[in-house]
């Protein structure tokens, strides 16, 4: 979207995504917090950045449960752009591990929170959460062969 990103279409971004229909936004608002994030080192954290983050994160409520197909389809695309957010993503790893750990909702939102951890940096906790979903899909699936 943008070469070079600097301050001003973050600024704008932010009102993009506070919008009502933030589902047409989300993503390509995330592609700009990725770039940005990428050529301004610490700037994750700054405080337009993380009103993007907390926004996306509001639409996954708490464990990504929903009441309806459309709500269902908001998370999705909201886990959608916090992957592509990047390093802003890993301000929201306890909140895509409850997701991703919820077995009562549906496959496809547990899926799409796993994947949002692609660009979130390898910390210590990230590796730890990844690493028990591998040994868990692991054991379900030996478990289902012996059964």
């Amino acid at each position: 979207m943008f070469a070079r990103s600097c301050k001003h279409p973050i600024t704008g971004c932010v009102q993009l995504v506070l919008a009502s229909d933030m589902t047409r936004s989300a993503l390509p608002v995330s592609a700009v917090v990725n770039t940005y994030c990428r050529q301004y080192d610490g700037l994750d954290s700054s405080d337009e950045v993380m009103q993007i983050v907390r926004q996306l994160e509001s639409e996954l409520r708490y464990n990504c449960r929903s009441d309806s197909m459309e709500q269902t389809s908001r998370m999705l695309t909201a886990l959608r752009a916090l992957g592509n957010a990047g390093l802003a993503a890993g301000h929201s790893t306890q909140t895509l591990d409850r997701c991703a750990s919820n077995t009562d909702i549906p496959t496809s939102v547990r899926v799409a929170a796993i994947n949002a951890f692609r660009r979130v940096p390898c910390t210590d906790s990230i590796v730890r959460i990844l690493t028990y979903f591998l040994f868990y899909s692991l054991f379900f699936t030996a478990a289902k062969i012996i059964v």
